[in-house]
């Protein structure tokens, strides 16, 4: 699977220095390294890549919205005093990366990250589903720490089943049922769970009395040269049956 699976988690280190201090004194000592652009944890002789950037004033603000109204008013004050943020570069498909994603993050965590948001447009978390998410064989559970619901003016949509290797799903508006979010996330995790092989024209409906649509094959065309941003997988268009 292409890519990278990329986290940022703010904190409270006036510098590098300072970031490296705290984790050279971590316990037990000298496990954990920065080494030129790495984490490193020399008792497994494992790593991941490592950016530390300076303060961003746009920081709480992105994390709020991410956030979806979820975050505590205490976090995002505390969002708001961050002086550096860590960000970690993990392989993309996260069902494979999760015990890395646990070991190094909650690392982040004992030296003082905030919280963790899923890089460039995904969900933001705090520790507790985070980390009690990533071990459990839930994939509902799993999906959500990576995956986020959206809307813009035409469509809800998903943004992130890149790192299941899978397309993302989006519904026009103007079909879209009441619970909307409910559908999409349903479709993701089934997705994600029984791999289905999927072509143009097939339908999907959550139980057979409820409401079908037809999937349309497209590429992710919501983010326009920000290629970053787009799932290279595509994304399935449910239509009206």
């Amino acid at each position: 699977m292409d890519g990278e699976l990329i986290v940022c988690i703010p904190g409270p280190w006036k510098d590098r220095a300072d970031f490296l201090t705290l984790l050279n004194n971590h316990e037990p000592k000298g496990r954990y390294l920065g080494v030129i652009g790495m984490l490193v944890d020399a008792k497994e002789r494992d790593h991941v890549v490592m950016d530390f950037r300076p303060y961003d004033g746009n920081l709480a603000h992105a994390f709020y919205v991410a956030g979806q109204g979820k975050l505590n008013n205490a976090l995002v004050e505390e969002l708001n005093t961050h002086k550096n943020c860590v960000y970690l570069h993990f392989s993309c498909d996260v069902q494979t990366q999760r015990m890395q994603l646990i070991k190094f993050t909650s690392l982040i965590r004992d030296l003082g990250g905030y919280a963790i948001k899923v890089e460039p447009a995904g969900p933001v978390n705090e520790w507790g589903p985070w980390l009690s998410g990533l071990p459990a064989q839930n994939v509902v559970f799993l999906c959500n720490l990576v995956v986020m619901l959206s809307r813009d003016t035409d469509y809800y949509f998903s943004c992130g089943m890149r790192y299941f290797g899978l397309p993302d799903v989006e519904i026009p508006v103007e079909i879209a049922p009441a619970d909307v979010m409910e559908l999409l996330g349903q479709f993701n995790s089934w997705q994600i769970d029984s791999r289905p092989h999927l072509e143009d024209g097939l339908t999907y409906g959550v139980t057979p009395e409820s409401q079908f649509y037809y999937i349309e094959a497209h590429s992710d065309h919501r983010y326009g040269d920000q290629a970053d941003f787009a799932n290279p997988c595509g994304i399935w268009r449910m239509v009206k049956h």
